[in-house]
Formats: structure tokens, C-alpha cells, sequence
């Protein structure tokens, strides 16, 4: 990316701590398109015209007020300047009517560049994410987490668990790979897991393990010409370039349900409806063990895969793939003469959280229980522990003012792993949050995702609800918890317009859990209540609950 004449003539050149952006439309849109097929658009104005193209209608006056500022710095913060972009007023949208949209505001920082560590210029960050290049910052994110992460690595090892089934991958060369079942084995180094997204099964089928081919995997292995997912097949290169040898799928180790297994007899149809209640339960310990997640984040579906060819023509100077970058030999204002990098404020988000896999609900609490993350994305790879969240562009580390929902997502990480957290009651760490804000925000980001069968509401977030529970020391129960249950009640739908309530009930109508659509919990009182809660009719609250619920 980079900064085009006029943002560099009103920003950085003004001498002004705030003024009017473009005065029109035309004038942001040419700002925001390159001419150069070599080039991006501007870092302000490509953003700014991405959230209003298509959407609101052409304006003739100053939509945005644009402001710059130095915070104070500390000790230990980084010295970085920060941009903001304001919209002013309201914009007619394209979808008739009297409606008027508010535009988001936008903001971003300037970090000196000597501050973020070790840069890696743009041509060298190699042609694809499965280049030479790509692979030799993975190893150096994983041997500097195994040498220099102690707290990633006080955690319960693959030693302490080992899931129920496993790809063992020593015999892909030849052209197959092995399912072991790993009871009475001696398993002898550590496993992977992959999160994928399944994509709709009707239209995109890829193999799955089934009551009818289970005895044919575990006896004869599974060719790579029968597995037929891009996912799966660049995950077991993955693993290789990590000189691991055992791979977890979930839908190659534990039991589908299979609708052309018409002819299944008595046992077959028991295996397929209990295996699945058997692992469920064991998910949590699945990812907590593992020794790395692989996440195909950018793939919808079988046929999106892991590994993404970069343009070489984006790579080089102001490319996609580039922090914008600011420098002039004269000292100007608070820019000083110093080289300046921008970097959006939501760049974990954009470039990372916002990919598809990262919508589906079964994948947040795989995102929230793996010790260590590679995210295979579309444009690099993210890098993910306990202690460090980075990516090919910026390998040393996000800088401190955009680490904040990945730094909250860190701590987390960390704490639930510890070995020792069923023991240690409320949790205790770096990140100011307690175990309650932790769970508040965790449903929420949770409801914001999708699930393919709605009827795995509760099951999806278990492994995470089960952790907290244990730290809490209380019961839990659809999505609520013992202590305080009345104000629990009070949860409330984020936005009606998209919130529906399936049926039949997949959860007591009075639980979250029985909604579909993003939902806000309410905090738990902690001391003596002031006021009386009732029934409808004016009763004591009571519930029989289902067992199914429980």
C-alpha cells in the first residue's frame, strides 16, 4: 500500500491536527484506485472508499474529518502516532427510500519502523504460502515459542492424552496414510489438529470415517486418491514440514453418521450413534494436547485448501501485501524525519478473524483451546501461542495498540492450559478481564458465528464451558450457571433483526442457548440483593429441567 498525494499534502505535510478529507466522491475513489496494475491504492483513502462503494450514494461536500495525535509513551509502550477518520455526516444509501447511513469511523496507527522488529521486505516474503521463505518463518515462530515461551510450554503435554483415533502419516510417501486406533499403543511424539470448514456436504462430499469403512481404514489405510479435500491433503504436507507424524480430522477420527450406509446392520447403526457421544465430550482435551491447530482459514470447503499463490507484482514496493510506509527528509511536525509504517487498527480482525472458518461456532473453541495456531489465510500466515500473535508481514509480533483482541484471546489461551486450572478457582493473570468478562465475552463472539446443525448449540462451546466450570467450582447448565441464576436471565438478542428462535427447543426457551443471533449477557451480582425477582405470577422462579438439557 501507499499514501497518495493529496493525503500526504492534507495529513502528513499540513502541519494541522485536523482537517476535511476529500471533498468528494471522484476524489476519494481516484485516491483509492491505482492506475499503476503494480500498485495498491491509498492506505486512507482504499479503506475509507471500501466501506462507502456500492453502498451510498455520490457526495459533493467532506464526508470525513480527519484527526492525528502522539500519545504520551511509557516505559513500556511504543512510540507511534495515531490517525482517525470521522464521518461527519450521514450519507444517502443506494437502497432507496429516506435512508441515511453512518459510515464507521476508522483509525490507524504509525509505528516507527525500527520499533516492530524484524521486517521482512515484501519480495522476500516468497511466491506462495508454501514457499521456502513461508516456511522458514513457521520454524522460527515454533522454535522461539519451544526455547523461549516458558508459559507455553507449563502445559499438559501429548503424553497426558491422546485422542481415541489418529492418522498416523509415516507412510504418505507411499501413497496412503493409516488410521490407528491409539488404545494400548504407545504413541511416541506429538499430534496436530486441523479446523476446516465442511462447506455444504451435499454438493462438495469428501470422504468421512463410517461404521461401513472403518475396518478398511484401520486394516488397509486410506489411499490419498480416495481423500479428496484440499484441506486434508495439504494439512498432511503441514504436518510433514513439521516433522510431525500424527494428524487429528475430526471427520477421519470419529464416526459419521453416513445416509448411503442404507444397508448397516444392528452394530454398524450403534457405532455410528455412539461414537460420536463417546468423543464429543473429549474435545476440549483433543485440541488442548495438541501439539499445533492447522486452520484452513480462508477455505469454504473441501476444495479451498491451505496454501494461497501471492502476486509477485503485489509483493514488491507498494503492493497489497506491504504496510504503507511514510518518510520525508525534512523534519515535519510531530513526523520528524523518522520512517513511519501504517498499519490499520483492525488489522488482526481483517486480515485474520474476519476470514470465513472464523464464523463458524465450532471453530471458536478450537481457536480458544489449541496451544499454538497457524492460521493459513489469504494473503500470509498467522502465528498464534500463548505468548506471540504475528504473521509473515509483521514476524516479531502485532505492535501493542492493535494487540488487543489478540492479546485477550492470548491470555485465555494460556490460562486454559494450565494443568493445574481445575484447582485454582477464579483465574488470575496479565489480561485486567475475570473469569466472568471472559465468559461474557466468549458467548458473544460465539453467537456470532454459524452452525450447520443448530441442534450442537451447547456441544460446541462445552470444551470452553467445562473448563470454567471447573475454575468456578459451581454447576453449569445450558449455557447458565448455578450461582446467581436470576440475573442470568436477563440476557438479551444483540440485534432483533437478525436473532430467530428455531424449534422444536434445542434449550429451555429461557436460555440463550436457545437462540440463534449474537446475545449479551448481563453480569452476575456479587453481593446482597435489593430487590425481589418472580414469575409471571408473582411465584418463587422454579424449573424442572429436562434431562435432555443437562
Amino acid at each position: 500500500m501507499r499514501v497518495c498525494r493529496f493525503c500526504t499534502q492534507c495529513i502528513f505535510e499540513s502541519g494541522k491536527t485536523w482537517d476535511f478529507h476529500h471533498g468528494n466522491s471522484d476524489g476519494l475513489s481516484a485516491s483509492a484506485v491505482s492506475r499503476n496494475s503494480e500498485a495498491q491504492g491509498c492506505v486512507f483513502c482504499s479503506r475509507l472508499f471500501a466501506d462507502l462503494h456500492g453502498i451510498v450514494e455520490a457526495f459533493n461536500r467532506p464526508l470525513y474529518r480527519w484527526s492525528i495525535r502522539k500519545p504520551g509513551r511509557t516505559r513500556e509502550s511504543q512510540d507511534f502516532i495515531v490517525i482517525v477518520f470521522r464521518p461527519i455526516h450521514a450519507v444517502r444509501g443506494l437502497a432507496g427510500g429516506d435512508i441515511d447511513i453512518w459510515l464507521p469511523e476508522r483509525a490507524f496507527y504509525l509505528f516507527a519502523e525500527g520499533s516492530l522488529g524484524d521486517l521482512v521486505r515484501e519480495e522476500d516474503l516468497g511466491e506462495s504460502t508454501n514457499s521456502d521463505p513461508a516456511w522458514s518463518r513457521v520454524t522460527a515462530w515454533i522454535d522461539n515459542c519451544a526455547k523461549h515461551h516458558p508459559t507455553c510450554n507449563h502445559r499438559q503435554s501429548y503424553l497426558d492424552f491422546v485422542p481415541t483415533r489418529l492418522l498416523d502419516l509415516s507412510t504418505r510417501r507411499n501413497g496412503f496414510v493409516r488410521l490407528i486406533e491409539t488404545k494400548g499403543m504407545s504413541i511416541t511424539g506429538p499430534y496436530c489438529t486441523l479446523s476446516h470448514c465442511w462447506g455444504n456436504v451435499k454438493e462438495n462430499q469428501f470422504i468421512n470415517l463410517t461404521a461401513a469403512n472403518i475396518k478398511q481404514f484401520l486394516n488397509e489405510g486410506i489411499s490419498l486418491e480416495q481423500i479428496s479435500n484440499r484441506n486434508f491433503t495439504e494439512a498432511l504436507e503441514v504436518c510433514e514440514r513439521l516433522s510431525v507424524r500424527y494428524l487429528w480430522i475430526d471427520s477421519l477420527c470419529i464416526v459419521q453418521h453416513s445416509e448411503k450406509n442404507k444397508s448397516a446392520n444392528a452394530k454398524e447403526q450403534e457405532l455410528e450413534e455412539t461414537d460420536w457421544h463417546h468423543e464429543a465430550p473429549l474435545m476440549d482435551q483433543v485440541y488442548r494436547h495438541s501439539h499445533c491447530n492447522i486452520a484452513a482459514t480462508a477455505s469454504r470447503d473441501r476444495n479451498g485448501g491451505l496454501f494461497r499463490a501471492r502476486n509477485l507484482d503485489h509483493l514488491r514496493g507498494d503492493g497489497e501485501l506491504s504496510l504503507a510506509r511514510y518518510h520525508t527528509s525534512r523534519k515535519l511536525g510531530i513526523f520528524g524525519d523518522t520512517v513511519w509504517r501504517i498499519v490499520p487498527s483492525d488489522y488482526w480482525e481483517r486480515e485474520l478473524l474476519d476470514n470465513v472458518l472464523y464464523t463458524r461456532a465450532w471453530v471458536f473453541q478450537e481457536r480458544m483451546l489449541a496451544p499454538r495456531i497457524l492460521h493459513f489465510s489469504k494473503n500470509q500466515i498467522f502465528w498464534d501461542c500463548g505468548t506471540l500473535s504475528a504473521c509473515e508481514v509483521l514476524p516479531s509480533g502485532l505492535p501493542q495498540p492493535i494487540d488487543t483482541i489478540s492479546g485477550t484471546d492470548r491470555h485465555w489461551r494460556q490460562r486454559l492450559q494450565d494443568p493445574s486450572l481445575p484447582q485454582q478457582g477464579p483465574l488470575a493473570g496479565e489480561a485486567t478481564d475475570s473469569l466472568e468478562q471472559f465468559w461474557k465475552r466468549a458467548v458473544q463472539s460465539y453467537t456470532k458465528c454459524n452452525l450447520t446443525n443448530g441442534g450442537d448449540k451447547l456441544v460446541a462451546i462445552w470444551g470452553v464451558a467445562k473448563l470454567v466450570r471447573a475454575a468456578l467450582d459451581e454447576e453449569y447448565c445450558v449455557g447458565m450457571w448455578e450461582r446467581n441464576f436470576k440475573e442470568q436471565l436477563a440476557w438479551r438478542v444483540a440485534d432483533c433483526r437478525t436473532s430467530s428462535r428455531p424449534r422444536p427447543l434445542r434449550a429451555p426457551s429461557w436460555s440463550w442457548a436457545s437462540m440463534d443471533g449474537a446475545i449479551e449477557l448481563q453480569d452476575r451480582l456479587t453481593s446482597e440483593r435489593l430487590y425481589a425477582i418472580s414469575s409471571h405470577d408473582g411465584k418463587e422462579i422454579a424449573f424442572d429441567l429436562d434431562p435432555q438439557f443437562r
